[in-house]
C-alpha cells in the first residue's frame, strides 16, 4: 500500500531574520500579522540554546539531536546537547527533538495524529520542539527545520555560515501523512477511539498479537489505539478473545455491543486468521471502511496455506524466498499442507537458508525461477525446499560389535521403525582405481529396522561386520508426504570452476524424510556456460528410505570439467523412480 504525503502548513509570526537566507518555509505561506516577537536563537543578545533529547532516546532519535547539534555548529553556534535526565540543569532556551519530559502544556501534539511519517515544529514560548509519529519522520522534522531556518542542503558538514538566527515566535508547521483509507468505523463510531484489550488469552501471546494489530493500523491508516492490558479503561475496545466463535478451528470478526471482537479457539489463530481479514477488507482499501452492527467475518484456519498470503508477489522478479519460508514454518507448526498460487511465477535469488517441508505440498500451476547468476559460493549449497523429517537422527551406544551378512534381527529396540546406517570404518569399499583414483568408503549397511530391531529383507545386510564402529539411527514417518506439480527453471551460475577449486551448486529440493511421494514437476536449466561451476543435483535425496519420485521430468547438463548432475542420491534406502523422463 503506497502513502502520500500532504502539507499543512500554519505560519504566524513575523518574518524570519537569517543571514544569507531569508525566505519562508516552503509548504505554506508566511503569515506577518502577529504580534508575538520573534524567537530569537541566535546572533547579538541571544540567550545560549542547547539541544535536548530524551535520555531514552533509541537510534534515529540520537541522530536527529546530533545532526541538529552537528549542523548549528558547523554554521557558527556553540550549542550543546544534552538529555532531559532529571540530574541535567533544565534551561527555558531549547531545541527539544524527539520524545522527552519536557511539557508543551495546552500547546501539546499528538504525534499519533499525524502518522508515522509525519512530523512536527512548534514554538511553545522560547522553546522550540521538534517531534514525529515515528523516530524516522523525527528526522525528517530535524531536517526540515535545518532546510528552512539555516540552509541545510543535505551534507551537514556544509554549513551556510549564520550571523543571527529567529524564528516567529508563534511558529507552528505540521507535515501530516494522508493514508488511502481516510476513516474506519465500528458500529458508527471512530476507530481512533477505541482501546486494544483481551481476554481468555495467555497475556504474552496476547500482548503480541495487540501490539501487531496497533501497529498495523497506525501503518495503514493513521489510526493509533492505546494498548489497555488489564480491560479497565471505558468506551469502545477492539477484543482478542481466545474463546471459539462457535467453530472450531476458525477466526471470526464481529461487531459485538459496539466492539469489534476477533475470537478464536487456537492459540496461533490471530496470525494467520489476521491475514486474510486485512487482504479482505484493508489491502488497496480506500475511502472509508464501515464495519456495521451486522458485519461478520470467518475464515478457516484448516484450510491449505498459500505463499501470497505471507507475502509472496509471484511475478517473477520480487525475491520470494521469505515468504514460502514463513509459509512453510506456519504450515509445519500447525499441520497444513501448503499450495502454490496458481499462475503464480516465483522468483528466488540468493538465499541465506531454505524453506522447510513436512506438510504436504502442491505446486501445480506454478513457477519457480531459481536464478544462481549472483548466488556467492557459500551459499552455492543451500536448498531452496528441504523435506525433513520431525525429528532427528541419533547415535546408539556400543550395543552391537558384530553383525552377519543377511542378519534377519539385531539385537537393538527403537521407538519407532527406522533407517540404520551400520558402519565399520576399519574396511573399505569402493574403492576406485584409474583416473580419479581414491581409497574408497568406509563399509556401511543401509537398512529398514522396525521397533523390535527386525530387518527388512528387501534390502537385507550386505557384508559381515567384525567390529561395528557407529549405529546412526534415522526414525522414519509413519505416514507418507506428498509433493506435486511445478515448474522449476535454474538460471544457471556464473561462477568459474577449475581442477584446483572445484565449486558444486544444489539450490534445488533435498529430501531426507522417509515415506515421500514426490510427482509432476519439471525442471529445466537455462543459460548455461561452457566454464561454469557444476551441479550435485537439482533433486538430492539423502539418509531416508521409501521415496518415489514420479512423472517428473529433468533436464541434463552442459559437460563441465567436473560431474555435474541433476538427481543426487545418497545413503538411500528404496528409491523408486516411475515414468519419469529427461
Amino acid at each position: 500500500m503506497k502513502f502520500r504525503t500532504v502539507f499543512l502548513c500554519v505560519l504566524l509570526g513575523a518574518l524570519m531574520i537569517l543571514s544569507g537566507c531569508n525566505a519562508a518555509p516552503s509548504g505554506g505561506d508566511a503569515e506577518t500579522k502577529s504580534d508575538v516577537p520573534p524567537l530569537v536563537v541566535f546572533g547579538e543578545g541571544a540567550p545560549t540554546y542547547s539541544v535536548v533529547r530524551s535520555d531514552t532516546a533509541g537510534g534515529d532519535e540520537v541522530k536527529a539531536a546530533v545532526l541538529m547539534r552537528k549542523y548549528l555548529n558547523n554554521a557558527g553556534m556553540d550549542i550543546k546537547i544534552t538529555t532531559d535526565w532529571e540530574k541535567e540543569p533544565v534551561s527555558d532556551y531549547e531545541i527539544v527533538v524527539g520524545d522527552t519530559l519536557r511539557p508543551m502544556g495546552d500547546a501539546a501534539v499528538d504525534v499519533h495524529d499525524l502518522g508515522e511519517e509525519g512530523f512536527f515544529i512548534k514554538v511553545v514560548d522560547s522553546r522550540i520542539y521538534i517531534s514525529g509519529g515515528s523516530p524516522a519522520a523525527m528526522y525528517a522534522g530535524v531536517e526540515y527545520f535545518l532546510t528552512e531556518f539555516c540552509g541545510y542542503k543535505g551534507n551537514v558538514d556544509e554549513a551556510a555560515p549564520l550571523t543571527s538566527l529567529s524564528i516567529p515566535g508563534d511558529y507552528v508547521y505540521v507535515q501530516k501523512q494522508q493514508y488511502p483509507i481516510t476513516a474506519v468505523s465500528v458500529d458508527g463510531k471512530d476507530l481512533h477511539d477505541f482501546r486494544i484489550t483481551w481476554d481468555s488469552m495467555n497475556d504474552t501471546v496476547a500482548r503480541n498479537y495487540a501490539k501487531n494489530l496497533q501497529s498495523y493500523f497506525y501503518k495503514t491508516c493513521g489510526i493509533w489505539m492505546e494498548i489497555d492490558e488489564k480491560n479497565e479503561g471505558s468506551g469502545s475496545a477492539v477484543i482478542l478473545s481466545g474463546k471459539s466463535s462457535g467453530k472450531k478451528g476458525y477466526l471470526s470478526v464481529k461487531v459485538q455491543d459496539g466492539n469489534l471482537v476477533f475470537s478464536t479457539d487456537k492459540a496461533d489463530g490471530f496470525e494467520r486468521g489476521w491475514l486474510e481479514f486485512t487482504k479482505k477488507y484493508f489491502t488497496d482499501a480506500q475511502g472509508e471502511i464501515k464495519m456495521e452492527k451486522n458485519f461478520s467475518f470467518e475464515s478457516d484456519l484448516m484450510r491449505p496455506v498459500y505463499y501470497s498470503e505471507f507475502g509472496a508477489k509471484g511475478d517473477g522478479k520480487t525475491n520470494d524466498m521469505q515468504a514460502i519460508i514463513a509459509a512453510h514454518a506456519y504450515a509445519n507448526k500447525n499441520g497444513l499442507a501448503v499450495k502454490a498460487d496458481q499462475g503464480y511465477t516465483y522468483y528466488i535469488s540468493e538465499a541465506a537458508s531454505g524453506a522447510v517441508i513436512q506438510t504436504n505440498t502442491d505446486w501445480t500451476g506454478a513457477n519457480f525461477i531459481i536464478d544462481d547468476t549472483g548466488v556467492g559460493t557459500n551459499v552455492r549449497g543451500v536448498c531452496i525446499f528441504n523435506v525433513m523429517p520431525s525429528k532427528n537422527s541419533y547415535a546408539l551406544p556400543d550395543t552391537l560389535t558384530k553383525v552377519a551378512k543377511g542378519q534377519a534381527k539385531l539385537d537393538i529396540t527403537l521407538p519407532e521403525t527406522s533407517m540404520v546406517i551400520l558402519k565399520e570404518a576399519g574396511t573399505k569399499r569402493y574403492i576406485r582405481y584409474g583416473g580419479n583414483a581414491n581409497n574408497g568408503s568406509d563399509q556401511l549397511d543401509i537398512i529398514v529396522v522396525d521397533k523390535n530391531g527386525n530387518v527388512d529383507q528387501s534390502a537385507p545386510i550386505m557384508w559381515d561386520y567384525k567390529d561395528v564402529t557407529s549405529i546412526t539411527v534415522y526414525p522414519m514417518e509413519a505416514e507418507t508426504l506428498t509433493i506435486k506439480g511445478g515448474t522449476f527453471t535454474t538460471i544457471s551460475n556464473r561462477q568459474i570452476s577449475t581442477a584446483k577449486e572445484c565449486y558444486y551448486y544444489g539450490r534445488g529440493i533435498s529430501i531426507k524424510r522417509s515415506n515421500v511421494e514426490i510427482s509432476g514437476f519439471t525442471h529445466y536449466v537455462k543459460d548455461e556456460m561452457e566454464n561454469g561451476s557444476p551441479y550435485s543435483g537439482f533433486l538430492l535425496i539423502s539418509d531416508c528410505a521409501n521415496v518415489t519420485v514420479r512423472d517428473c521430468k529433468f533436464t541434463a547438463h552442459k559437460k563441465v570439467a567436473q560431474g555435474t548432475y541433476d538427481i543426487n542420491p545418497t545413503r538411500v534406502n528404496n528409491l523408486t523412480f516411475i515414468n519419469c523422463t529427461q
